[in-house]
């Protein structure tokens, strides 16, 4: 290779890579065709350029001129009205480039001579825009000289074509994305709507069970109403509880919980719980223990009752797998990242374990896994994955670890400004 073809050689690979460059931005199929028709302008010398394509947004309207250099105002309104049955469709149609040389000389078969220039074009390279196999666009260049265009100019269309197939499949993703993500927001927004409604509507009455249930308890009852009390009473707050767990993942989904910033006391969080589940754990022969390091016995910022909430459903959640043994809730911290600390909770318990594959589904919603161990075990699946977002949201991640038929431990970890 010679110098000069060395020279040559670098400076279409440069010419190529700043082509590449330019459909990078791309963000529409207008914009598409209007980066076609300039980076035509600047490789191919010629009197007019057009650009034919089918927008996804709007692929009923069919194929339409969207960018053009050098047409009058006469031949845009005459071109979007033939534009299948001249070039642009024919080209489509065939799947092939098309090179004329001298209209004059050529008998072209199918091919308009009605436009508003008729002959005084004479030269044409016309290319089209191939996706998935089927043609959704043409472009190309017309000069009034003769023999204007040559086979090196149809390859280095091909190569704007080929850029154009790789730019068009992007934003045809795109606007799939999008429509996708308009639908699931609508989703999320009539979900979201549904259950404050639903919350509403059911608080009320659970209110006034818990209510009634709470003076019914100060009756002189026997052993068996107590008992018949008793349960009316653990089913309303568990309702309760499952209502107060829709609305948050509906605000969740939605984007629509804020965290309460406060005074955030670890102690107290976990000595509540225990209080709290402690004779459900005493039922079931379960020794309930906790250890908080000396890191992490202190006052920090943050929202209590989302904490709370966090790890009540982590221990709930092993107090109803577990039928004997022992859990453990240990809180630590680290406080080497400047104003924050790094707070890591984990909840070890001795329960059926979980399998390896099934770890994976534990925190879908609404997902509860089957297991010939647990099948007396009920529940609405909310519970983990509520805990999953509500740790997101505070800027943390939650793990899991278990051994099947040994336990599991939960752990999460979540950054709390220091008091």
């Amino acid at each position: 290779m010679t110098n000069t073809s060395h020279k040559r050689h670098l400076h279409d690979i440069s010419k190529f890579l700043a082509l590449i460059a330019r459909f990078k931005s791309v963000s529409s199929v207008t914009a598409l065709a209007e980066t076609i028709v300039a980076v035509c302008e600047e490789l191919i010398p010629g009197d007019s350029i057009g650009c034919y394509m089918i927008d996804p947004e709007t692929p009923r309207e069919g194929i339409k001129l969207l960018a053009n250099r050098g047409f009058s105002e006469e031949e845009v309104v005459w071109a979007a009205k033939s534009a299948f049955h001249r070039h642009p469709g024919i080209v489509m149609k065939s799947k092939k480039p098309l090179l004329i040389k001298d209209t004059d000389h050529e008998q072209l078969e199918n091919i308009s001579t009605t436009s508003p220039r008729k002959m005084k074009v004479r030269s044409r390279a016309w290319v089209p825009i191939i996706f998935n196999k089927e043609a959704i666009g043409s472009f190309g260049i017309a000069s009034q000289k003769r023999d204007s265009f040559t086979e090196y100019d149809i390859e280095l269309l091909e190569f704007v074509s080929y850029l154009s197939q790789v730019t068009y499949d992007v934003l045809l993703r795109s606007h799939r994305y999008r429509k996708e993500k308009e639908r699931t927001n609508e989703q999320i927004k009539e979900r979201s709507t549904f259950f404050a409604f639903i919350n509403h509507e059911i608080r009320n009455p659970i209110n006034a069970i818990l209510g009634f249930s709470e003076i019914l308890k100060e009756e002189d009852l026997t052993e068996r109403q107590k008992k018949y009390i008793s349960n009316i009473y653990k089913a309303g707050n568990n309702l309760l509880r499952l209502t107060n767990d829709l609305s948050d993942l509906s605000k969740l989904s939605a984007d629509k919980m804020e965290l309460i910033e406060g005074d955030l006391n670890l102690r107290e969080i976990i000595e509540e719980i225990i209080d709290l589940y402690s004779l459900d754990a005493e039922q079931k022969n379960i020794c309930f223990s906790y250890y908080i390091s000396e890191d992490a016995d202190c006052c920090f910022k943050g929202d209590t009752d989302r904490l709370k909430q966090v790890i009540s459903n982590l221990v709930s959640n092993s107090i109803k797998f577990t039928n004997e043994g022992e859990i453990a809730i240990v809180v630590s911290a680290t406080h080497d990242f400047h104003t924050k600390s790094k707070i890591h909770v984990d909840i070890f318990d001795t329960g059926i374990g979980i399998k390896e594959e099934d770890i994976p589904k534990l925190f879908r919603e609404y997902s509860q896994l089957q297991n010939s161990n647990k099948d007396n075990v009920k529940g609405t699946g909310l519970g983990l994955n509520l805990s999953q977002k509500l740790v997101t949201l505070m800027g943390g991640n939650i793990h899991v670890r278990s051994d099947y038929n040994i336990g599991s431990n939960f752990s999460f970890n979540i950054f709390l400004e220091k008091h």
